[in-house]
């Protein structure tokens, strides 16, 4: 990956339906450069999908919380699938520190996020949990992962 490539993936975090000849014309590349670029950033993994972001509109009206947690060994498969399995936890995120995991939660209501955290701490894996209540969102640059 170059610093073409970089560029690339830049103008698509930004708006991921901005034309291919847009891209081409911002960068003083041909379409078909462009395309033949994306292409290969897909197959190679790079870019795994293409997606929308909400807005404050959207959510505003979710709960959600970032939770900490302290597991008894490590962040093991077993305990990962249980995660995964809630469809209310939208990231996971292995960590160094006292925590191993944050975890992302979104729920309709502070007691869906209460009944979620309620069945980790129930996992035999979990020791504890710390949790932050997001308020409001005063910056936002992320994407999804690769």
């Amino acid at each position: 990956m170059d610093s073409i490539d970089r560029k690339i993936i830049q103008i698509l975090r930004e708006d991921a339906r901005k034309p291919v000849t847009l891209i081409a014309e911002i960068l003083g590349l041909s379409r078909l450069t462009v395309q033949k670029r994306i292409k290969a950033l897909e197959e190679q993994d790079v870019i795994r999908g293409y997606t929308i972001r909400t807005g404050t509109g959207y959510e505003s009206e979710k709960f959600r919380a970032h939770v900490l947690v302290e597991v008894k060994s490590n962040l093991n498969q077993g305990l990962l699938g249980f995660l995964k399995s809630f469809p209310e936890i939208t990231t996971i995120h292995s960590l160094a520190g006292r925590f191993d995991a944050n975890i992302m939660l979104e729920a309709e209501s502070s007691e869906g996020l209460d009944e979620v955290l309620a069945q980790i701490l129930q996992h035999p894996e979990v020791i504890t949990t710390e949790t932050c209540i997001l308020l409001s969102t005063k910056l936002d640059r992320q994407v999804i992962s690769v």
